[in-house]
């Protein structure tokens, strides 16, 4: 499944993905990647999963 580009904040050593699934749902990933990726750009997400944080979509609460 292909992610879709929607914004790429690069803030010096880190950068923010804001991307899209083809059903409508968000998210958001934290990178270490120097490329600035441009709207609309397809990619894909692997992570390790002790890293990952996932919050509650309403009350913004960290649920791990």
């Amino acid at each position: 499944m292909g992610l879709s580009v929607e914004i790429c904040e690069h803030l010096g050593g880190v950068c923010y993905l804001y991307l899209s699934t083809p059903t409508g749902e968000r998210l958001v990933v934290e990178t270490r990647a120097e490329d600035i990726l441009p709207v609309g750009a397809e990619v894909a997400v692997s992570f390790e999963d002790k890293k990952a944080l996932f919050f509650d979509v309403i009350t913004e609460q960290r649920l791990r």
